[in-house]
């Protein structure tokens, strides 16, 4: 067996026509490997950031998951009594209806929400002081009575002062929602009030027996009370609660909103849009924003 050594010369001519090129190549393909997963990555994220219009439509909005106020339908779109009112001012105005985004950790998500620039506007939670001090409240769209869901065999609640004056009673609360003010700011101790997701995670914590009665407002829990064991009572000691639409201070879109919303109220759309979900429109017809807020 022959074996023919090679001489430096042809080591050099072998280096320069075949590994040059392909080390030449090898850190062409790293650049356009690199390139592509940064492109990657940078499309991934600005996609899962989902940043509002600060400027225009259709407008970004967070909702909760708060039958029939609101909620995520499996089309993606909102639905509900608010969502409805809204795509009805939105084409009032000739704008494109809003894209809404639901907040798995309902109405205590939605502040942070508006104030961080993800949404520009959400809705339809209760006036309280801390949100009249945070955000713009567009005119109420509605103003639902409180109520008090227990099984039929036990005991009723038709007041906040029952609950207060029973110590042992677990009530059941929407997680963020202003009848959690509502029940301590009258005595009724934090830790006797249990939060839940949902109304319909509420009543399945009724019947299971982790509370002994929800609180919310009384069209969410009529509507979501489809167990025959479950009743439902007006709360007799608590007045209605405006709900709205709310954005960032000094948004413009709040007041042109608001202009829209009293021109649907002077005609026959707010009303009819109100009784399809059973909403009384003579609660808020004539009260602004600018007024509930006064209050506090």
């Amino acid at each position: 067996m022959n074996l023919q050594l090679l001489s430096k010369a042809d080591l050099n001519n072998i280096r320069n026509l075949y590994l040059k090129p392909i080390k030449r190549n090898f850190g062409m393909f790293k650049k356009v490997l690199i390139a592509l997963l940064f492109g990657s990555f940078s499309i991934l994220f600005s996609s899962a950031a989902h940043s509002a219009n600060d400027d225009g439509y259709p407008l970004t909005v967070g909702i909760a998951n708060n039958p029939p106020n609101e909620w995520m339908g499996s089309d993606g779109q909102g639905q509900g009594f608010c969502p409805e009112l809204l795509n009805e001012i939105m084409d009032h105005m000739g704008q494109p209806r809003p894209e809404y985004v639901l907040i798995s950790t309902g109405y205590a998500g939605l502040v942070p929400g508006v104030l961080s620039g993800r949404l520009d506007a959400a809705m339809c939670f209760g006036f309280t002081a801390p949100r009249c001090e945070q955000l713009d409240f567009v005119d109420p769209f509605d103003g639902p009575e409180a109520g008090f869901a227990t099984l039929v065999n036990k005991p009723a609640f038709k007041s906040v002062k029952e609950v207060k004056d029973n110590p042992d009673v677990k009530i059941g609360v929407f997680q963020g929602s202003a009848y959690i003010k509502e029940l301590t700011s009258r005595g009724v101790p934090q830790d006797r009030l249990v939060q839940f997701a949902n109304n319909r995670d509420g009543n399945d914590g009724l019947v299971a027996g982790r509370v002994d009665a929800l609180f919310s407002n009384a069209p969410g829990l009529f509507y979501t009370t489809d167990d025959a064991e479950i009743v439902v009572n007006i709360a007799e000691d608590v007045a209605p609660r405006p709900e709205g639409l709310a954005f960032r201070k000094g948004d413009a879109r709040a007041n042109d909103i608001n202009k829209a919303l009293a021109e649907l109220k002077a005609n026959d759309v707010f009303n009819k849009v109100s009784n399809k979900w059973k909403y009384n429109p003579d609660v808020v017809v004539n009260l602004t924003a600018k007024d509930n807020c006064a209050q506090f």
